[in-house]
């Protein structure tokens, strides 16, 4: 059974690839300039390339810190200030006008808002703390809103200590609703990263390359650039999440 599940995905991806692809090449032969539409062979020579550029990796790596560092304090400062909302409603009041304003602020907006105090080289840090922070904080705050009152109806009949109830209880809640968000978290943070870096325009960094091959018309570039970072986020993904599974952390 398992085999033919392997099998079948594997006609499955080859199936799309081929479609996509070939339609792809089809209209690039189509409208005939490399400057609108480059053809798949050559946006594929040129990742290659950059694969083996030692540039690319020192730039990769400085955005993977970047987007790593920013995701860290937006998830823990995002925690901490859920978990004190939830037992403190003066502190839910002064952070939730906090949340929403970022909550409801264009990235972009946000991006020329942050470059009128920090610098440039930071913003891409800087700015995916901001928006991963309100993420955290509400998915956080939801799941304590629900925690079953039987539960806590328990805790009060047993006089169980508020560190009990906070270490057994609604930490773990607290982990498990950052574990179910960190899919869609860490794919924004990515996004948003980038987005930091273009439009910042911070040297050295993979979104001011991407900026400066639109700028120079390398189209090719542009695109081997696009489904790289593609492929790079969707592994980056998936090593936090095993990271976080081996680490034992969620409950």
């Amino acid at each position: 059974m398992k085999n033919f599940k392997y099998k079948e995905l594997l006609i499955k991806y080859f199936i799309q690839g081929i479609f996509w692809i070939g339609l792809w090449e089809l209209i690039s032969r189509m409208i005939g300039s490399s400057i609108i539409l480059p053809s798949p062979f050559a946006v594929f020579q040129q990742g290659i390339s950059m694969v083996f550029d030692e540039f690319f990796w020192l730039l990769l790596f400085k955005t993977l810190i970047n987007t790593l560092v920013g995701l860290t304090i937006g998830v823990i400062f995002g925690a901490i200030f859920a978990i004190l909302a939830f037992f403190f409603k003066m502190i839910k009041w002064i952070i939730d006008p906090f949340v929403n304003l970022i909550k409801t602020t264009p990235v972009a907006a946000l991006i020329i808002l942050l470059l009128v105090w920090i610098k440039s080289a930071n913003i891409a840090w800087v700015l995916v703390s901001f928006v991963v922070f309100p993420n955290i904080y509400l998915n956080i705050s939801e799941e304590l809103q629900q925690a079953d009152i039987k539960i806590i109806e328990v805790f009060e009949v047993f006089r169980v200590s508020k560190f009990k109830r906070f270490r057994f209880f609604y930490l773990p809640i607290s982990l498990n609703s950052i574990y179910k968000s960190l899919p869609f978290i860490i794919g924004f943070a990515w996004k948003s990263g980038i987005s930091g870096e273009i439009i910042s325009q911070a040297k050295n960094t993979l979104g001011n390359e991407i900026y400066l091959s639109k700028v120079y018309l390398e189209i090719d570039t542009l695109f081997a650039y696009v489904f790289l970072l593609i492929i790079i986020a969707s592994l980056f993904e998936k090593f936090v999440l095993y990271v976080i599974r081996r680490s034992k952390w969620i409950i």
